[in-house]
């Protein structure tokens, strides 16, 4: 290769160089003038999004709340079959409408159907694992088919989650025969540590 060839093979590279250099000082100055743009698009996009699932959340909520007070009205006028209706369609619309599965265990039990009365009582607890209603009402349901233990269970899941709710269940006539049966059980569980930790003692067997 002679002098002027190589002279020529250096220029041209150089120019390349430089022209590529250009382009991406072009391309970036692009990606910087249009970036905000860019990102202000996707979070309005993504907003959107938000606002309709929000909005249809809303709309399922309020059409399962309807459910169940007209279920609570069917129940009162004792049409617990419709009102049981009403409860299951609540619930398939929003599976955490406030006490749908508890109403809807409830009206199972007016319908004498206590087994589908404790699956929704799990579904709730299930649902709201903090909350001790759930467990107060399966223990009842346990308690009126002399299933003690699976009470005295209950019981205590439901102390534990909320210690007040022992002056409930040493009031309720339901519990009398469990008393009965299993004194020392039920002692025993209503002076667990968790409520003595609590600092309510020994509230829940009195004579």
């Amino acid at each position: 290769m002679t002098p002027s060839e190589m002279s020529y093979l250096l220029a041209a590279v150089s120019a390349i160089a430089t022209l590529a250099g250009l382009g991406f000082a072009l391309y970036g100055f692009y990606n910087l003038k249009y970036a905000d743009r860019i990102v202000e698009r996707k979070v309005e996009s993504r907003m959107s999004i938000l606002k309709e699932d929000l909005r249809a959340w809303q709309m399922r909520t309020q059409e399962a709340n309807q459910k169940v007070i007209a279920g609570y009205a069917l129940s009162m006028a004792g049409k617990h079959r419709e009102a049981a209706a009403l409860f299951e369609v609540a619930v398939s619309i929003d599976p955490e409408v406030f006490n749908g599965y508890i109403a809807l265990g409830y009206e199972y039990l007016s319908l004498g159907e206590k087994q589908q009365a404790i699956e929704a009582f799990h579904k709730a607890a299930s649902l709201f694992p903090d909350r001790p209603e759930p467990h107060n009402d399966l223990a009842r349901v346990y308690a009126q088919t002399g299933e003690y233990k699976l009470a005295l269970d209950h019981i205590r899941e439901a102390v534990v989650r909320k210690p007040e709710v022992l002056k409930d269940i040493e009031k309720d006539l339901v519990f009398d025969s469990l008393r009965k049966h299993y004194e020392e059980d039920y002692k025993r569980y209503c002076t667990d540590e968790v409520v003595n930790r609590a600092g309510k003692g020994n509230q829940c067997f009195t004579k």
